[in-house]
């Protein structure tokens, strides 16, 4: 397995080849629903915003992707159809707050937000 930096991003095999074991390709791959690309952007994207969320929160960057991902999945367990990139570009929206608030809670009020917009 590959060495991690400290934002927790997986270091790359070797010219434009992607570590797969990696957040976040892992992100990607649910979000896309099969292979992605090497160069796929939401690879770069889901880094830097699991990394930004993971700099203002202090949790690992791996936990910020389980709560993430399990958040999501509540949402479509619900009936709520999202993109996982789209569920991470809010939670990162919602992270950004000034109040001392856990990244579980944005989660779990993030989720309850998106369940009441989507009753009648």
């Amino acid at each position: 397995m590959q060495e991690r930096r400290a934002s927790g991003a997986a270091t790359e095999h070797s010219a434009g080849q992607v570590d797969r074991d990696s957040i976040e390709y892992r992100m990607a791959y649910i979000d896309r629903g099969g292979n992605v690309a090497d160069n796929d952007p939401l690879i770069d994207e889901f880094r830097n915003r699991i990394g930004s969320i993971a700099s203002r929160t202090g949790y690992s960057p791996e936990r910020i992707a389980d709560l993430t991902t399990y958040g999501w999945k509540d949402l479509q367990d619900r009936g709520i159809r999202m993109r996982l990139i789209e569920f991470t570009r809010e939670a990162h929206e919602a992270s950004k707050t000034n109040v001392d608030i856990k990244y579980d809670a944005v989660i779990a009020m993030l989720i309850r937000y998106m369940e009441k917009a989507g009753d009648p």
